[in-house]
């Protein structure tokens, strides 16, 4: 006879997608991403996220990094700095 494991068995799961609108908002990778939440018998809860980046790479980010690395070194006061 094999085990009911509570923590490990979901009971209910909801997937949620973007509206049109949403989509415009989000980064590029997650226009059709689609949220999975879920609860299992011992009523914890679990998620994940389907159809998004799967592992994000330096090459993915390198052009934001860039950016803000701009940003602080236009905007960087050392007076503003406690010590």
């Amino acid at each position: 006879m094999r085990s009911l494991y509570p923590s490990k068995f979901s009971v209910i799961e909801g997937h949620f997608i973007l509206s049109d609108e949403e989509k415009i908002d989000i980064p590029k990778g997650f226009e059709n991403a689609i949220f999975v939440y879920g609860r299992y018998l011992d009523n914890n809860t679990w998620y994940r996220l389907d159809n998004g980046i799967l592992n994000p790479q330096y090459a993915h980010v390198e052009k934001d990094l860039k950016r803000l690395a701009t940003h602080i070194k236009k905007n960087y006061d050392e007076s503003q700095i406690c010590g």
